[in-house]
């Protein structure tokens, strides 16, 4: 398959080098990457400034850009621009770092993937909690199986309507439960801020702060706390559905507030 791979560490990051490697010994393989650190951009993108992309050699004959901006202008450029085809699957990843829970509204990988879905394109954003280069090497084979069932057609998901995000736990390979379909958590950070001075007496904050986690197992962020490798299943369509359907029903949608 023609795959565009795109992630918000940077196109130096190790994590989407190696995972362009290993899948460019069966797929065609397009970088199109952020030249910095984009991490916790979520969905922006640029439309104030001038974009540039330029052609980088990893090697391998793999096809690779680094754009100055974010994760979906990658996509979106990737797409619409640098692709010489458009891209049967958006790979988004290998992040180091999990994006489980309420993290996916903050993780550019997590947008890289959505982007692709508003393209129509079948997208997967990768994580990991472990950062080892094992790991990395699960990481690529488990993605290298789903697309061959993504090939053949046993394993599909409507492109249009959904992406998905996979994390892997931060536990050794070797003790990997295996994987699991979940839901999104939603606990929320414990932020805080905590005040500094600078040398030059200037006040200035420094964001602090954990991830707490939900204890239902049916949820990523604790399944990803039981050694497994949590699907999650996400939609473009942001619509509280239970919402809309009550007040439809009690008036057709039109209230006199």
């Amino acid at each position: 398959m023609n795959l565009l791979l795109v992630n918000d560490d940077s196109i130096n990051a190790k994590g989407i080098r190696e995972l362009a490697l290993h899948l460019s010994r069966e797929h065609t393989v397009t970088i199109v990457a952020p030249k910095d650190e984009m991490s916790g951009v979520a969905h922006a993108f640029t439309i104030f400034t001038p974009l540039y992309a330029d052609k980088v050699d990893i090697g391998k004959g793999i096809t690779a850009y680094s754009v100055s901006g974010t994760p979906s202008d990658c996509v979106k450029m990737g797409v619409t621009h640098l692709c010489t085809v458009k891209p049967d699957v958006v790979i988004s990843g290998l992040n180091y770092g999990e994006n489980a829970g309420i993290s996916a509204f903050y993780s550019g990988t997590v947008a890289g993937a959505r982007e692709g879905a508003m393209n129509g394109i079948r997208s997967i954003a990768i994580s990991t909690a472990n950062f080892s280069d094992e790991a990395a090497e699960y990481a690529a084979k488990w993605l290298s199986n789903t697309l061959k069932k993504l090939a053949d057609g046993s394993f599909s998901f409507d492109g249009t309507v959904t992406f998905l995000n996979v994390n892997f736990p931060a536990c050794n390979p070797a003790e990997i439960k295996g994987s699991c379909f979940t839901a999104q958590g939603t606990t929320p950070f414990d932020d805080g801020y905590e005040k500094r001075v600078s040398p030059s007496k200037k006040e200035y904050y420094w964001l602090h702060g954990s991830k707490t986690s939900s204890t239902n197992p049916q949820i990523d962020e604790c399944a990803i706390l039981d050694n497994f490798v949590t699907i999650t299943p996400l939609s473009l369509d942001m619509t509280d559905k239970k919402f809309l359907d009550k007040y439809q029903k009690a008036g057709n949608g039109i209230l006199n507030l």
